[in-house]
């Protein structure tokens, strides 16, 4: 009943005025009481209403048995078996989430009173005969009633498994980037913040800095201090500030040693920002590879092909590489050079460069060179060239090779013209000729005016005179067919010796690698053999060029051609402060070359050879006075002579043999023990005669040996 029609009920059955105040005074108090009873009942129902339509899951369960007295939809949609679920068993609603941790945490909470809350929480939930997974935030609180007692749990669950999912993908991508980082055989990490701190990084790169892997979290510059005053930490800064990436190729970098000293390291690299999912920059990514080996052996190499430039460009005979079908001339030495004075050539093909050439066949040489890749080698060849701008033709004559140069992968790219100009050998050669038939005309003149009775005689004379011309004749043919005809089939030989090397020496029985190996050292030791007696035979040549030359200078010369034995055998050769002398340059440096060879090839076994060189210019009086290995009278009295003494540590020999030596063909040793064909002593002493000076030796076995030369000063 409303207040009004319990009021009136009330004055229509009590008239009692005291009784009807004390009435009125309870409907106040019932009507006080309902009013707050309607509040309760609203709010309940607000609160109802809200929990039932909450997107977290919330059930109220009762008693040990966490019967199901209330749940709302979403719990209902999480569990998947239905909407009838009240008055029902959690275990029997749900059995297969016994053995999951969920009933023993209700079951702590029911009887602790204490709240429980997890995160993440991997729940196993069957949906229509189909296990499902799914994560959860979940609060278990207690169940109280007015009395405090705990009847129940009420559970409130948040799903949570698209952000668990989300984040295991990432992880998981994360876990396989480190992997992947850490297995990687070239350095890598990635810096995070400004301050560069290491996150990740694999051993590759541990390594290389001389750290481990407790590095990791520490900023670049506490891990390598070493570093700050190097490029590396400006440009890791410049990219995490701009966002652009940056290359580096072959940049060194220097690390300290744990002992000490210093590690020298280049890297080609690359520098890019690190981004996050939604764009941001939060780091730099460093990935690097180590092309220390590669960097040293091109470094190596262009070393040495700088040294071999500097060789070619200060060798003795003239040098030049004519690249392409044009033959473009690329090196030139200086003697090349020299023939042909300040015209440019460098950067010019050939018949360009020198036009005159034109029509005389030199540029068909080189073709056939080029397309071929067969060598040509010209011996006495005359071509008319000029010797300098606006400067008239003339005859000059050359020994030269044409070499083919080939590419890496075997397709020739230039020629190599290696020679010398023997103008002058061939003019005296020819004046020498020329000059041996006028004294046999002039002889025979003289031989015809003689009187009648020496007929007889005369006769005789012009015998020997045609024996004499015939002999010169022999002579010049003997050193042309020795310096070409004979030498034609051994490099013939030897082209074919090498192809069969290249080509066929794997297939070769041993018997039959035997045989070949022996012809080839046979065709080398004939072609040696040839070289030497064609180098004895021009030696009896007096080429009286003279020029003074200092002895220290032509010494150097000749250590920078005999760059690979002296390279290979390590020789001291101690010759400073020598003599200037007037002489030929080029047979007393085939003297040098000669002794230094032969003191490094009698070296004793497991001693370095030491070579001593000195000069002194004294009268022939004294000297003749101080080697009593002089005869006498073989200097010229009253006269200076520049001594030459030629020492060497090595292997000696007996004092008879110090004439021998000399003698051609006459050898002390096995020619399988000591190569060589005993003809480079007595090319020395043929050159000295030239020059009317005089050599001797002497020695001792096992005592090395001394030379003692004497040139007119």
């Amino acid at each position: 009943l409303g207040e009004r029609t319990m009021l009136l009920n009330a004055r229509e059955i009590i008239n009692d005025s005291d009784t009807e105040k004390l009435i009125l005074l309870a409907i106040e108090d019932i009507t006080e009481t309902a009013t707050a009873i309607r509040k309760i009942e609203d709010s309940n129902k607000r609160y109802y209403a809200i929990l039932m339509n909450s997107p977290f899951g919330f059930t109220i369960m009762k008693g040990k048995d966490m019967v199901i007295t209330m749940a709302n939809d979403r719990m209902k949609d999480f569990w998947g078996k239905g909407k009838d679920v009240e008055g029902k068993p959690l275990l029997r609603l749900l059995p297969e989430v016994k053995g999951q941790p969920f009933p023993a945490m209700i079951a702590s909470v029911y009887e602790t009173g204490e709240e429980i809350n997890v995160n993440e929480i991997l729940a196993r939930i069957n949906h229509d005969g189909k296990m499902v997974d799914k994560y959860f935030d979940i609060s278990y609180q207690p169940h109280r009633e007015t009395d405090n007692r705990i009847t129940g749990v009420i559970t409130i669950a948040h799903e949570v498994t698209e952000q668990v999912v989300a984040r295991k993908k990432i992880e998981e991508s994360e876990m396989r980037f480190r992997n992947l980082v850490e297995k990687m055989q070239t350095p890598i990490c990635i810096f995070k913040g400004k301050d560069m701190i290491l996150e990740i990084a694999n051993d590759s790169l541990f390594k290389i800095w001389n750290v481990g892997p407790e590095v990791i979290g520490k900023p670049f510059l506490e891990i390598v201090p070493e570093m700050k005053d190097q490029p590396f930490i400006g440009w890791l800064e410049e990219v995490y500030k701009n966002g652009t990436t940056h290359y580096g190729q072959e940049e060194v970098a220097y690390f300290n040693l744990p002992g000490g000293g210093r590690q020298t390291i280049y890297f080609d690299f690359v520098f890019q920002p690190y981004k996050e999912n939604e764009g941001s920059i939060s780091g730099v990514m460093a990935q690097s590879i180590n092309v220390t080996n590669q960097v040293i052996a091109r470094k190596s190499m262009e070393m040495q092909a700088e040294m071999v430039k500097d060789l070619l460009m200060t060798a003795p005979g003239f040098i030049c590489t004519l690249d392409g079908p044009d033959h473009v001339y690329n090196i030139v030495n200086e003697r090349y050079q020299s023939i042909f004075g300040k015209r440019k050539l460098k950067g010019l093909p050939f018949l360009k460069a020198l036009p005159e050439l034109r029509g005389q066949g030199i540029d068909t040489m080189m073709d056939e060179v080029y397309n071929t890749g067969k060598p040509y080698v010209g011996i006495d060849i005359p071509v008319t060239i000029a010797r300098d701008e606006n400067m008239p033709t003339e005859i000059a004559y050359f020994n030269f090779s044409y070499q083919p140069v080939y590419d890496e992968n075997k397709n020739i790219i230039s020629i190599l013209v290696f020679g010398y100009e023997v103008t002058d050998q061939v003019n005296a050669k020819n004046q020498t000729f020329n000059q041996q038939h006028k004294i046999a005309d002039d002889l025979e003149q003289k031989v015809k005016q003689r009187t009648q009775e020496l007929n007889d005689s005369n006769e005789e004379l012009l015998h020997i005179n045609d024996e004499l011309i015939k002999s010169n004749h022999e002579l010049e043919s003997f050193t042309y067919i020795s310096s070409h005809d004979l030498q034609e089939p051994l490099r013939k030989i030897q082209t074919f010796a090498n192809l069969i090397l290249d080509k066929e020496y794997a297939v070769l029985s041993i018997e039959g690698k035997n045989y070949f190996n022996r012809m080839h050292g046979a065709a080398q030791r004939m072609q040696t053999l040839i070289q030497d007696l064609l180098a004895y035979s021009m030696a009896n040549v007096t080429d009286r060029k003279f020029e003074k030359v200092n002895l220290s200078k032509l010494v150097d010369d000749v250590k920078k051609e005999l760059f690979e034995i002296i390279h290979e055998k390590k020789p001291a050769i101690i010759a400073d402060n020598l003599e200037t002398v007037n002489i030929n340059r080029f047979q007393i440096k085939q003297v040098l070359n000669n002794l230094i060879i032969n003191s490094i090839k009698f070296s004793n076994p497991g001693v370095p050879p030491l070579i001593t060189i000195k000069t002194e210019i004294s009268s022939a009086d004294k000297l003749q006075k101080l080697n009593p290995h002089l005869q006498e009278g073989s200097l010229t009295a009253n006269k200076k002579y520049c001594h030459i003494s030629f020492q060497d540590n090595g292997i000696g020999f007996e004092p008879h043999y110090r004439h021998r030596i000399f003698d051609v063909f006459q050898r002390l040793h096995p020619k399988e023990e000591y190569p060589g064909t005993g003809i480079g002593l007595a090319i020395v002493k043929k050159i000295i005669e030239n020059h009317n000076g005089y050599i001797t030796a002497s020695s001792e076995l096992g005592k090395g040996a001394t030379f003692d030369i004497y040139l007119p000063a």
